[in-house]
């Protein structure tokens, strides 16, 4: 009965030390994956900095784009003036006795 008794208790006691073993696997993993977690959570805090960056980068070049297009327009507005005012001089000249 002591060596039943005996051999309950080795095998009680490997029992637990696979017991303990398995709880410090799991320990090391769940550890592992907090850290990835948070390296992950990082990275995409960088990404979307770095989008919010860009999307502004883009804003200002639409902005940019938008202001030459305006200038270009009115550039074309002013050489049409000119172009008439040169006509209207031309015409002028022609009617003129000098010319």
């Amino acid at each position: 009965m002591a060596d039943e008794v005996k051999k309950l208790a080795e095998e009680s006691r490997n029992s637990a030390n696979k017991i303990t073993e398995l709880i410090r696997e799991i320990q090391q993993e769940t550890k592992k994956a907090v850290q990835n977690m948070e390296h992950g959570t990082k990275t995409v805090i960088e990404g979307r900095k770095t989008i919010d960056s860009n999307i502004s980068l883009i804003d200002s070049i639409v902005e940019a784009s938008d202001n030459a297009a305006n200038m270009f327009n009115d550039i074309i507005e002013i050489a049409k003036l000119q172009a008439t005012s040169m006509e209207n001089v031309k015409a002028q000249l022609k009617r003129s006795p000098c010319g």
